[in-house]
């Protein structure tokens, strides 16, 4: 059995692809397109389904940044005023449904963010023999379209002419670059086979390592050896 093989059977590694992942897998779900809720009810469904569990499972990782919570603190003030200050529900829940989306924005951009810092992680380890070498290509590939799009969402994010109290324009390629690092996080960060080539590099770190002290302990000898014989010569002229 090749050490590729082996791995699949690793408990380590076995271990190591479930973490977090069962979380992940459900979290980023598709609201792309999706309606404005058209009421209360509907808006507080949006918030504890997708927006609160979004930035439930960052938390549990991260500190949140301040934005998200001005988002959030300003969709609930919204919220408030249908009641102290009778403004339409419809329009109130525009508004805070719109807030609740730009505080998803700020979520997927720390998915970006650690996504990039696990690639740079995966870039320090050997992973070419994973997959006979598809692991590297299909790594570099994803990460070219969660840079691509995010990108062009950043663009979208910059240009808020066409954005309207019902659509944020950038929220829909955010989702795809939080569904795309979702992806990377658990099919290849958490590749079954990562904590092998982990061990695997880590042998070979060693093995250099002494290699390199062998060498210089052999260098210092046969050095010695050569000065020692040319004094003698010298010595004997």
């Amino acid at each position: 059995m090749s050490e590729i093989d082996q791995s699949q059977t690793d408990p380590e590694a076995s271990q190591n692809s479930g973490a977090s992942s069962s979380v992940n897998n459900e979290v980023i779900q598709n609201r792309a397109g999706e309606s404005t809720p058209a009421n209360i009810a509907e808006l507080y469904d949006f918030y504890h389904s997708f927006v609160k569990r979004l930035y439930s499972v960052v938390q549990a990782e991260n500190t949140l940044p301040a934005e998200v919570l001005y988002e959030i603190h300003a969709a609930f003030d919204h919220i408030t005023r249908i009641e102290n200050f009778n403004e339409p529900e419809e329009q109130a829940v525009r508004k805070a449904y719109s807030h609740f989306k730009r505080a998803c924005l700020d979520v997927y951009k720390i998915y970006f963010r650690d996504s990039l810092d696990m690639y740079e992680e995966l870039k320090r380890i050997d992973t070419s023999a994973i997959d006979n070498g598809e692991f590297d290509y299909k790594v570099k590939h994803l990460i070219d379209s969660i840079r691509k799009n995010a990108t062009e969402a950043r663009r979208l994010e910059g240009d808020k002419s066409q954005d309207t109290a019902e659509k944020v324009l950038a929220f829909d390629r955010w989702q795809l670059v939080a569904r795309e690092c979702q992806e990377f996080r658990n099919s290849f960060y958490l590749h079954h086979a990562i904590p092998w080539a982990k061990r695997k590099n880590k042998k070979r770190d060693w093995t250099l390592f002494g290699l390199g002290i062998f060498t210089s302990i052999l260098c210092g000898v046969v050095g010695n050896w050569i000065w020692t014989a040319i004094a003698q010569l010298l010595t004997n002229n």
